[in-house]
């Protein structure tokens, strides 16, 4: 896995239905920038998968959600089949 640049996930408010597609960068993941852009609250927000380019293999790959975003969401907030890294808070769950 050689990657090239930040990896970028999407999400909504499911209480306001807004929407938002954000990037790591600013020194935090992509699904805490999503989360930021949607008012902060990680309660309501849905997140997709978040993926990167991967230039060796030349293909989107998915970035597995970190140890620390393991902290302030759970397996329900990220779309279903979401890799996670381990160990990690997830893995008891």
């Amino acid at each position: 896995m050689q990657r090239n640049g930040p990896s970028a996930t999407a999400g909504y408010n499911a209480e306001t239905g807004e929407i938002a597609v954000a990037s790591s960068g600013c020194g935090y993941c992509a699904e805490r920038n999503v989360i930021n852009a949607l008012g902060g609250d990680a309660n309501p927000v849905m997140l997709t998968r978040a993926l990167f380019w991967d230039r060796g293999e030349e293909i989107w790959d998915e970035m597995p959600i970190c140890r620390i975003c393991q902290t302030y969401l759970t397996p329900e907030d990220v779309e279903p089949g979401a890799w996670y890294m381990h160990p990690g808070e997830w893995d008891d769950r």
